[in-house]
């Protein structure tokens, strides 16, 4: 940890305990940004079960080139990986997932296994 002076709303010094690495540089490049951003599902792997958010924000993102177009953000109670997993299910076939899921700053997630989802959750989809 390092020790930051910073002013404080009355005019004095007050000392910040922070991380370097999570000290947000302004104009940082993309990748820069994208790099400390953990991976919580890579677009294209296989999806290891359905993502539900509990707290925190994520980025849904595609490949573009030679980096990263965000999409959307996902919030509380949001849930990734569905489409491929029904996909999957449906057709006995495993489908790679057409998005990344990345983790913004603090996020909590909660993970409902494959076999659990194509046991439990998937009938109930295919009876309507």
């Amino acid at each position: 940890m390092a020790s930051v002076a910073a002013k404080s709303q009355g005019g004095g010094d007050a000392d910040v305990e922070c991380d370097a690495a999570d000290v947000w540089v302004r104009g940082a490049s993309a990748k820069g940004r994208r790099e400390k951003e953990p991976v919580i599902a890579r677009e294209g792997d296989y999806p290891n079960g359905l993502i539900l958010i509990r707290s925190g924000f994520a980025r849904l993102s595609r490949k573009y080139n030679h980096g990263e177009r965000t999409v959307s953000y996902l919030g509380k109670g949001d849930v990734f990986g569905l489409p491929s997993l029904l996909c999957g299910a449906q057709f006995d076939e495993r489908v790679g997932l057409q998005f990344s899921l990345r983790a913004i700053g603090y996020v909590d997630i909660l993970v409902i296994p494959t076999p659990i989802f194509d046991q439990f959750i998937a009938p109930r989809f295919s009876e309507k």
